[in-house]
């Protein structure tokens, strides 16, 4: 798969999960055992807002050449590779029920993917 494809890929995916999170965060987050109050429900708004803008970044970078988009993949290496540590604590805490799992394999994924594509590539002359 080539980055275009991928960041194409993570555009998409990350804008429809901040669409559900902001208009449906407590159906989609029941689907992972979580019950929430007002305050729950405004932070996972806040959360798909991130998401939403994640994939318009990713959208936006994916016909850019590598040092052009570097800082997006930095970006979104961190916000994966955090959101890994996160999910794997909401998971084993019991926040999240056994269907967390599914978010953290998927998060520590793209997080991989990301910290490879941001492994400088050998210039051969």
């Amino acid at each position: 798969m080539t980055t275009k494809i991928f960041m194409a890929y993570i555009g998409i995916a990350s804008f429809a999960n901040g669409v559900l999170l902001i208009v449906m965060p407590a159906g989609f987050l029941s689907l992972f055992g979580v019950q929430m109050d007002a305050t729950g429900l405004m932070l996972a708004r806040f959360w798909g807002a991130f998401a939403l803008g994640a994939g318009v970044l990713a959208w936006q970078v994916r016909n850019l050449d590598s040092a052009a988009s570097r800082p997006a993949l930095l970006n979104l290496f961190v916000y994966f590779a955090v959101a890994s540590v996160l999910n794997i604590w909401s998971t084993t805490s019991g926040i999240f029920n056994s269907s967390g799992w599914i978010i953290v394999v998927f998060d520590l994924l793209l997080a991989g993917i990301f910290a490879y594509l941001l492994i400088p590539k050998k210039v051969t002359l």
